[in-house]
């Protein structure tokens, strides 16, 4: 049995939880005539953001895209109140966020510049916890 979409969404949730960042409302349809995930980000005040995932990609690039659409997700709710830099590069944390990329059979974050800085699910390492949650709140 291959990755699921919850499998998909696993590391990525476990970032943001590892952040502070806001943990959003998820639910999952697949669709019977294509096969593809259907999945639905929604934050407490309603607000949602849907997009597919295909089950025949490769695990890596699941969790690439899922965390790439959740990272869209956190810039609208952080857009609002804070700055939209999450997850922030720990090399340059004023200048840009990180980028989910499938790299070398393994989902990661990684700077614009290039340089690898933590398999997706594993940012605990990188960023202090409440980075983002800290700013949001104020």
């Amino acid at each position: 049995m291959g990755m699921t979409a919850a499998d998909a969404l696993g590391p990525v949730l476990a970032d943001l939880a590892a952040t502070g960042a806001p943990i959003p409302a998820i639910r999952i349809s697949r669709s019977p005539d294509t096969g593809l995930w259907a999945v639905k980000l929604t934050a407490r005040d309603g607000t949602g953001q849907g997009f597919t995932l295909d089950p025949s990609e490769p695990p890596e690039h699941l969790i690439a895209r899922a965390s790439d659409q959740v990272q869209e997700w956190m810039f609208d709710q952080l857009g609002r109140t804070a700055p939209t830099n999450w997850p922030p590069c720990p090399l340059h944390p004023e200048g840009h966020p990180l980028n989910a990329k499938a790299a070398d059979g393994m989902a990661v974050w990684m700077c614009p510049s290039g340089a690898v800085i933590a398999e997706v699910g594993n940012l605990a390492a990188t960023v202090p916890p409440g980075n983002e949650a800290s700013e949001s709140a104020g």
